[in-house]
């Protein structure tokens, strides 16, 4: 059983696919044939390396802000990131994407669950729920009760 998602919608967001556990965003700028990859993708055991092909297929100057996030096995948890989003663990540790050349990435566990801000934009409204799908989103949690110490973003 997969954990809970919950995102925060927001129509000038980052494009947020979720899957089979696995957490993929973009960038608003990307192309419709982007999305539509990314979510064939998310639909294969190779899904990392099959994205990490496209994000980078124009040479990795020109490769959107992504975040990706796969359970590896256990309660393991591959994390990349590329540009302005930032990832919160459950051990409230944050990992940022801003800055990097290329992206950076981080294997951690994913305990009591995750969180990750998409740029720097807040909006206001309720946490909706997410099972599968492609949505416009500023941030989503995963697994992440409201009592938990990971801050909601």
């Amino acid at each position: 059983m997969s954990a809970a998602v919950m995102y925060i919608p927001d129509a000038d967001g980052w494009v947020l696919a979720v899957a089979d556990g696995r957490v993929v965003a973009v960038e608003a700028t990307v192309s419709a044939d982007l999305i539509s990859t990314i979510w064939n993708a998310l639909q294969s055991a190779g899904a990392v390396g099959a994205l990490l092909d496209e994000f980078t297929r124009g040479g990795i100057s020109r490769a959107p802000s992504f975040v990706l996030c796969d359970p590896t096995g256990g309660d393991e948890l591959l994390v990349m990131l590329r540009g302005d989003a930032e990832f919160t663990g459950a051990d409230a540790r944050a990992v940022s994407g801003r800055g990097a050349t290329s992206w950076v990435e981080q294997r951690t566990t994913t305990g009591a669950g995750f969180a990750v801000q998409f740029g720097s934009s807040s909006p206001d409204g309720p946490a909706l729920p997410l099972m599968a799908g492609i949505v416009r989103a500023s941030s989503v949690r995963v697994g992440v009760s409201e009592a938990s110490t990971v801050p909601v973003v």
